[in-house]
């Protein structure tokens, strides 16, 4: 038995041992989308790409409503029209 990548050794008679080649294995993680690594081997860190994906909203409008979140979760707000509902005979 050999190993092919990401496994390293083997052997075609007796006890064999297998490796792992972790430098492989990092290279060769799928990140989906809005993820992203830095680093190698068994030092690569997998983070949330915020360019892409939204942070949590980190404020609330105290009057008004929210009309914009940025990538850091920041808000931007906007004041919103006061109306008053007419009865009839008003």
């Amino acid at each position: 038995m050999t190993g092919d990548s990401p496994l390293t050794g083997g052997g075609t008679e007796g006890t064999i041992s297998l490796g792992l080649d972790s430098v492989a294995v990092a290279a060769g993680l799928p990140l989906g989308f809005g993820l992203q690594s830095e680093g190698s081997g068994a030092d690569t860190k997998v983070s949330v790409d915020t360019t892409k994906i939204q942070r949590r909203v980190a404020s609330a409008c105290s009057s008004g409503a929210i009309s914009k979140i940025t990538e850091s979760g920041d808000v931007t707000c906007t004041q919103t029209a006061s109306w008053r509902r007419s009865t009839p005979g008003n």
